[in-house]
């Protein structure tokens, strides 16, 4: 398993919708394993985009979604975060994601802390893990 040990960034797998593509990871990084076809990444990518509204000084959110480019960029509810298309799923399977939705958490220094369903990362559980693996 690829937790608790060092996880690759997203790499030139990613095809980045956004602009500009994520250019630092010095906060807690986020990353949200996604479709647009799959109702309930559908309904997660509408919480997220609140919750990074709130979070944006100690969590960097990244969405990676397996549709292609064009799909994302022409999709009606936008990430409001950076986001990017994997339709390989190269990068999801580094951190050992294999089923959508899906989140994986990624500590300042690089360390894959959590991966897993989003609905079992609560805000209380993310801030466990915040705290936990804060640089002192």
């Amino acid at each position: 398993s690829p937790l608790n040990k060092p996880a690759s960034r997203a790499d030139a797998s990613v095809k980045w919708i956004s602009d500009p593509p994520p250019q630092s990871y010095e906060k807690f990084t986020l990353v949200f394993f996604w479709n647009t076809t799959c109702l309930p990444s559908i309904e997660y990518l509408a919480n997220l985009n609140v919750a990074c509204s709130n979070r944006t000084n100690q969590l960097q959110f990244i969405g990676v979604s397996s549709d292609l480019p064009d799909v994302l960029k022409n999709f009606t509810t936008p990430a409001q975060f950076y986001n990017g298309s994997d339709s390989a799923g190269h990068y999801a399977a580094t951190l050992g994601i294999n089923s959508i939705p899906a989140v994986a958490l990624i500590d300042p220094s690089g360390i894959l802390r959590y991966a897993g369903h989003p609905a079992a990362l609560s805000e209380e559980a993310l801030e466990k893990l915040i705290k936990r693996y804060s640089v002192k």
